[in-house]
């Protein structure tokens, strides 16, 4: 008996061991495919863990391991290899809290790569985004790639936003909106890179309401 109870926990130290390799190896497989990007890109950025996640219905987040120490402040983008991940919102010394693409309080400006139309990517309440704006006559269709237009700060031109699911058109709207399914999964994110560079346009405010078209002033008759 006694044999028999020291080779099952010998056995299980091993499994044990077995899964903490196959851990690291997956880590080092992930921190190598990020490295590899971070020294492709053309921006400056700041590598991050992720170290918590909000678990409200209120809005959408992920706390990082680095802070205001390391360089990261409000306003900051935050990227993966494969595309935009939120924005930086809140930094303390050794924190950042991240509002994710698909909150709704979330917003920037995003270009149908191949109709060249641009629009405001927001989140929604499914977890998943949505393009409003988009010019009537856009031929743009479902399968379209959505990526940074480069006009608000915090993230350069180009990056991968998501790409187009449905095609919303309303008649008599100005507009035509557009879901989008993000193409970053975040809720599998355990690395990000955070954007340090200046941001293109300094003035430019970037809230959602910002972003919204400027409605025409009504004339005093």
């Amino acid at each position: 008996y006694d044999e028999n109870h020291r080779l099952r926990r010998e056995i299980e130290f091993l499994r044990g061991q077995n899964s903490e390799l196959r851990e690291v190896a997956t880590a080092s497989q992930r921190l190598a495919a990020l490295l590899e990007f971070k020294e492709g890109t053309g921006s400056e950025t700041i590598a991050a863990q992720v170290i918590g996640r909000d678990a409200t219905s209120w809005y959408r987040a992920l706390v990082l391991n680095r802070g205001e120490r390391d360089g990261i402040r409000p306003e900051m983008g935050v990227m993966t290899q494969a595309g935009v991940v939120g924005r930086v919102v809140k930094a303390n010394s050794s924190t950042a809290v991240v509002l994710l693409i698909t909150d709704p309080n979330n917003a920037v400006t995003g270009l149908i790569q191949r109709t060249r139309d641009e629009g405001i990517v927001e989140g929604t309440v499914r977890g998943l985004a949505r393009m409003k704006y988009i010019p009537l006559l856009s031929a743009a269709r479902v399968g379209d790639t959505v990526v940074t237009s480069g006009l608000t700060g915090g993230f350069p031109k180009g990056l991968v936003i998501g790409s187009v699911r449905s095609i919303e058109r309303v008649e008599g709207d100005l507009f035509q909106s557009a879901d989008i399914t993000p193409e970053v999964d975040v809720s599998k994110l355990e690395e990000v890179l955070v954007i340090s560079t200046p941001r293109q346009f300094d003035e430019r405010a970037t809230d959602a309401g910002s972003l919204l078209p400027k409605q025409p002033e009504k004339r005093e008759r």
